[in-house]
């Protein structure tokens, strides 16, 4: 037996595989070979019958039992790959004919494809060529019908204008017959229905009439027929179409030039949404549109809105229409107005020469559009008070318009309105006034009296008239203007209350002040309502009656409407805009009025440094702002730097503006204000006579501000006692001011005040009552009873009584001025402390002394405590010492004349004739205690400077002498007291001689 496991006898078909591997080389060749084919029958049958075939028949010759021999295996094996090989070559070649079957049937499909395709594109071709064809014939058609409804159209327009010219006839109408007439005439056959059938033709005619009225500014007559025409359009065309956008168009353009604004604001938005929802974003109509709106909310002040969409239709224009196209630079001339509405100067004066330069080389240099660039750039320098640039602009942009569109044409009548303007800023009021009249007269010749044009003109009439002090004439005009905007545009209208606004102005310069800001309440109130509470309208209305309020002294109302002014300017045009300088230049004035002098002078200062940084130092504005600090300076008896400004003022003045202008002479007579404060009277009385001589050569003898002038003088005259001619100046101010501005008027009031003053100084005492009493009632009937004005006349009008002797009436009437006072200005005002004073002299003189000296401490202490370096504050202390002194307590007198000598040496002012006079009286406060030593070097002292700075003939120098002689004598020195008594006679034997005093 064999040591074979059993379990091993038999082989698998896996065994014998793995033998056959093992233990043959050729049998791993066909086995290879075996692999090979598997493979090729996996790729091309791999689900085919065959496959399974022939992997199973090699496995199965090996599950025959018991191979032999190694030969018989491998014949089996060969023999078992027969199969294989034979179903493979079969099957590989019927792969090959189902290749080759599909590859036919594949080009077969393709070449059926392409056929198609060919057909297709044939049967394309056929149907473009139809179509093309066919287009062709309606367009041919279309183009006959459109050439067709051209030569109607034509033939239509044609036949209406040959009526139209045909019905002049100078038999009938004469040779001149205006445009407006012809228009009129068209519009009324279009009215009657002779176009009824031909609707497109109706609305281009409806449409060109319309053009031309708003060429001669008969905004109504072309609202008319733009209705119509949109109308017409809208049910031909539909409401989007391009022809229908347009006339919407200046539709809008009417409504802005009308002043319906609001109208003008709700059509441009809804006109521009349409445009670019049909038109596109950059189609010329659109970007018409664009321009339209920017304008009207300019003209609505929402400036910062149409800022972006100004700048964007400029560079759309720029871009799709080329820089030298009409509307492009109608664009940049657009922007360029509103960046100077916005304050951008620079940059606006850049966009305005750019404009006239392409206009010039475009257009030439007589175009309209030439001309207007040329007149927008010559008011940009106007209103930047560059007047000698602008006026030479101006004047060739009129002459040219003359000559090239005729001297009554509309544009060259708006471009002498605007000279007229302008002379009228440069002060050349009489030849303002004479353009103004020949505008006027044309405007009413070719528009009629009523028109709105004609109308703007008469508002600037009034306007000038009212400068010339011809208030009222120029009341009349304006009322006119007003009352007829008010019949046909209603009160609301923009141009209605600008007309109420002028009617104001001349209400406030004739003295009516209540009436004329009750009129500013109204108008601001409406244009608050209509236009907005921030428009520039409405801004300049709130200053308008802020400045009637300081009139009537409502300061703190009129504080509050500038602060709004000056808040909302700064949001809206920026801290450096001139219009917001202005509103503070304004605030600053009226903290002035009102007291607060270290807030008005601080915003002074502060518009100043502005107004230099962004205008110059020579503008006429900055040189305004520095005439509101030296009078700043002034009241707060900062003498030295007040006149120092008005000084640096007065020479730029006559360098920039000339020596007869009128803001020149009117500087003068504020200088000599502040030189009269300072007893510098002859050098006061020089600068009120020159200005009034420039007054009265340009203004006229009886203009408001030469009567200023001539009432300055009169003061001037009357403090270096020239009684005579103070009088006469002032009698002739009084009437003329009665003439002018009427009995009530605050300025005629005050000359009355003023004669009383001076009659009782002339020792008049009656007629001076008479005055005084003249001013008090009408003073009382204007602003009331305990308003600080009449309260002035009521408190000099007691002293009047108290040198009458009337001592009791004068006590009654200076404690009600007191307690007026108290209340109005407050217990430590100088005027309040000035009435005190007045009351202690009544109450000494009626021999309460006790009570006056009671009044006289408070006084001194209150005025010591604010401002002890004052000169009120040393006249406050001597009229203690000299109460003290009269009654024999001159012990108790000599420190308080210490005091205020004392007081007047730490000052800054130096030696002043107030402080000579104290120093005086000290010494002989200190004679009277024998103190002889200290007494003769106090009174050398003030002898000294008197002598030196008014002369030994001046009362006040000979007061001092008679002290020395009177000390000299007590002292035992009679040869120095003769001395000094020599002086005396010297000085009133050459006073007999007639030598001037």
């Amino acid at each position: 037996m064999s040591d074979q496991d059993p379990l091993q006898a038999r082989e698998t078909p896996i065994g014998a595989f793995g033998h056959l591997l093992r233990k043959e080389r050729i049998a791993f060749l066909g086995l290879l070979f075996y692999v090979l084919l598997v493979l090729l029958f996996a790729y091309t049958l791999w689900i085919s019958l065959g496959f399974v075939l022939a992997l199973l028949s090699p496995l199965l010759a090996f599950w025959i039992p018991e191979i032999a021999t190694k030969r018989k295996r491998v014949r089996r094996l060969l023999l078992a790959s027969i199969p294989i090989i034979g179903i493979a070559s079969v099957q590989f070649s019927n792969q090959i004919s189902s290749d080759r079957r599909n590859d036919e049937a594949i080009s077969q499909r393709n070449e059926a494809r392409a056929l198609r395709a060919a057909a297709e594109e044939a049967e394309e071709r056929s149907r473009q060529a139809h179509a093309k064809a066919e287009r062709a014939r309606k367009d041919a058609i279309e183009q006959a019908e459109i050439a067709t409804t051209e030569a109607r159209k034509a033939r239509s327009i044609g036949e209406f204008l040959g009526r139209m010219l045909s019905s002049v006839h100078p038999a009938r109408n004469g040779r001149d017959v205006r445009v407006v007439e012809l228009l009129a005439r068209s519009v009324s056959e279009l009215d009657g229905g002779t176009l009824a059938s031909d609707r497109e033709t109706e609305a281009i005619l409806r449409h060109e009439s319309a053009k031309g009225y708003l060429g001669l500014g008969l905004l109504e007559d072309a609202e008319a027929q733009l209705r119509a025409t949109v109308t017409i359009r809208r049910e031909i065309y539909g409401r989007n179409h391009r022809d229908t956008l347009e006339s919407l168009r200046n539709l809008a353009i009417t409504h802005r030039r009308s002043g319906k604004l609001s109208e003008a604001e709700t059509l441009s938005r809804q006109g521009l949404r349409a445009s670019r929802d049909n038109l596109g974003d950059h189609d010329p109509e659109t970007l018409s549109w664009m321009n339209v709106l920017a304008v009207v909310l300019r003209h609505v002040g929402k400036l910062d809105e149409a800022l972006p969409i100004q700048r964007e239709a400029l560079q759309a224009r720029s871009r799709i229409l080329g820089e030298d196209h009409d509307d492009t630079l109608a664009s940049m001339n657009n922007l360029a107005v509103l960046l100077g509405s916005l304050g951008s100067h620079v940059e606006s004066e850049s966009l305005h020469t750019r404009c006239l330069e392409r206009r010039r080389r475009v257009f030439g240099n007589e175009h309209p559009y030439t001309l207007l660039s040329m007149s927008n750039l010559a008011m940009l320098f106007a209103n930047q008070r560059r007047l000698q640039e602008a006026e030479p602009l101006l004047r060739e942009a009129a002459a040219t318009c003359s000559r090239i569109l005729g001297a009554e044409h509309p544009e060259t009548l708006t471009v002498r309105s605007n000279l007229a303007a302008l002379l009228r800023t440069r002060g050349n009021l009489l030849e303002a006034e004479r353009v103004v009249r020949e505008v006027l007269e044309a405007r009413t010749r070719d528009l009629g009296a009523e028109h709105l044009v004609t109308l703007g003109s008469v508002d600037r009439l009034g306007d000038i008239l009212r400068d010339l002090g011809k208030l009222g004439k120029a009341q009349e005009l304006i009322r006119r203007a007003y009352d007829a905007r008010q019949a046909t545009l209603g009160g609301d209208h923009p141009k209605t209350l600008s007309s109420a606004s002028g009617l104001a102005g001349v209400l406030r310069e004739r003295g009516k002040t209540a009436e004329a800001a009750a009129l500013y309440r109204k108008v601001k109130e409406a244009r608050a309502r209509v236009l907005g509470k921030e428009h520039p309208s409405t801004l300049i209305s709130m200053s308008d009656l802020a400045i009637a309020l300081r009139d009537l002294s409502q300061l703190e109302e009129a504080e509050s409407l500038l602060t709004q002014v000056v808040e909302a300017r700064r949001q809206v045009l920026g801290e450096a805009h001139p219009n917001t300088l202005q509103a503070r230049h304004n605030l600053a004035v009226v903290l002035l009025d009102r007291g607060a002098l270290a807030e008005g002078i601080g915003e002074c200062r502060d518009v100043l440094q502005l107004r230099r940084r962004s205008l110059g130092k020579d503008h006429p504005d900055t040189l305004a702002t520095m005439r509101g600090l030296a009078y700043g300076m002034f009241l707060s008896k900062a003498y030295r730097e007040s006149e120092t400004l008005f000084k640096t003022l007065l020479e730029k003045e006559r360098r920039v503006m000339g020596e007869d202008h009128t803001e020149t002479a009117t500087t003068m007579s504020s200088y000599a204000v502040l030189l009269i404060d300072q007893n510098r009277y002859a050098e006061a009385e020089d600068l009120c006579t020159r200005a009034l001589e420039v007054k009265r050569s340009t203004l006229g003898d009886d203009h408001p501000s030469t009567l200023i002038v001539m009432a300055n003088l009169a003061k001037a005259l009357r403090k270096q006692q020239k009684y005579p001619e103070a009088e006469v100046m002032l009698k002739e101010c009084y009437f003329l001011r009665r003439r002018v501005l009427g009995d009530n008027h605050p300025k005629t009031l005050g000359s009355a005040g003023s004669l009383g003053l001076l009659l009782k100084k002339r020792g008049r005492y009656a007629e001076a009552e008479k005055y005084y009493q003249v001013a008090l009632d009408g003073q009382r009937e204007i602003h009331g009873r305990f308003h600080p004005i009449p309260l002035t006349t009521q408190n000099n009008l007691a002293v009047l009584k108290k040198a009458q002797g009337k001592l009791e009436e004068a006590e009654t009437a200076l404690r009600e001025v007191l307690s007026g006072r108290t209340v109005a200005l407050g217990p430590e005002h100088d005027s309040t402390l000035d009435t005190s004073e007045q009351l202690a002299s009544v109450l000494e003189l009626q021999g309460r002394r006790q009570e006056a000296e009671v009044l006289l401490r408070d006084v001194m202490k209150t005025r010591v405590r604010t401002d002890p370096h004052n000169e009120e504050t040393l006249l406050a202390i001597a009229n203690l010492a000299r109460l003290l002194e009269s009654e024999g307590r001159v012990k108790e007198a000599a420190p308080v004349w210490k005091y205020g000598v004392e007081l007047g040496d730490s000052s800054r002012e130096g030696m002043t004739l107030l402080k000579a006079g104290l120093i005086s009286k000290y010494g002989q406060c200190l004679a009277r205690l024998n103190r002889y030593d200290e007494a003769e070097a106090e009174l050398l002292k003030s002898y000294n400077h008197l002598l030196q700075t008014v002369g030994y003939e001046d009362h006040r120098t000979q007061s001092t002498v008679e002290r020395l002689v009177e000390m000299y004598r007590a002292w035992g020195k009679p040869k120095k007291a003769e001395e000094y008594r020599a002086l005396l006679k010297t000085a009133e034997k050459e006073s007999e001689e007639g030598r001037p005093r």
